[in-house]
């Protein structure tokens, strides 16, 4: 998955420049927002029945069928040691489906917000201090 930091001027507005556009996914973790980018959504989904798998690691949720194809399920909640929210809408919980590395796995989020369109160069890498530790869990 891919992350990025936005940047907006002074006027909550994003700057409209010459540079290409791209699409991001909106979606929520409890109070915080992250995207992805579109590119990388295969489809997003209402809340179904897991099948949950013995001995995974806390953040897997089990495995799902997606019209014959089998999809792992995390929940990011968990995955990036956020706290249960108990006042969360459950209404709003969907399964992103995303291709991450030639492989699609659904990630549980709390809510999916818009696409955002913004120009390339007001994105900026998410830092390397951040990143370092993901695949270490």
């Amino acid at each position: 998955m891919t992350t990025a930091t936005i940047s907006k001027n002074h006027s909550d507005s994003y700057t409209t420049a010459t540079t290409d556009l791209r699409q991001l996914v909106a979606f929520q973790l409890g109070t915080e927002g992250y995207c992805v980018d579109i590119s990388k959504v295969r489809e997003i989904n209402r809340l179904v029945n897991i099948t949950h798998i013995p001995e995974s690691p806390p953040f897997v949720e089990g495995v799902i069928n997606l019209r014959g194809q089998i999809i792992p399920i995390i929940d990011l909640r968990r995955r990036f040691g956020l706290v249960e929210d108990s006042k969360k809408n459950a209404q709003e919980t969907r399964i992103m489906v995303v291709e991450t590395n030639g492989t699609l796995v659904g990630f549980i989020v709390d809510a999916v917000r818009e696409v955002l369109r913004i120009p390339s160069d007001q994105i900026e890498p998410t830092p390397d201090l951040v990143t370092s530790g993901i695949d270490r869990k």
